[in-house]
């Protein structure tokens, strides 16, 4: 699992950092396929007063997010009111 990122950045306006899962079954059991259409993805880091923490998996819908490049590897990051959901574990 990913941790939060250390990079020297303040989120606002409600937004995450987040990162595909792929390949991977939670702790729950839910399998995680590698899909073109993938919606699962890692939460990275967040803002304050996020309902969320790194390291939750939401799921999202497509074309919501916006990618962004850090040390050179791809993340996205979208408003934490656009996930429809949180996976419980």
């Amino acid at each position: 699992m990913e941790k939060e990122l250390e990079i020297p950045i303040e989120l606002k306006n409600d937004y995450i950092i987040i990162k595909d899962v792929v390949n991977e079954q939670t702790t729950s059991g839910i399998y995680i396929p590698d899909d073109k259409y993938n919606r699962f993805s890692r939460v990275l880091k967040v803002g304050e007063n996020s309902g969320l923490k790194p390291g939750d998996i939401i799921i999202k819908p497509i074309g919501r997010s916006t990618p962004i490049k850090l040390n050179d590897v791809i993340y996205e990051c979208i408003k934490e009111s656009f996930i429809f959901a949180k996976i419980e574990e």
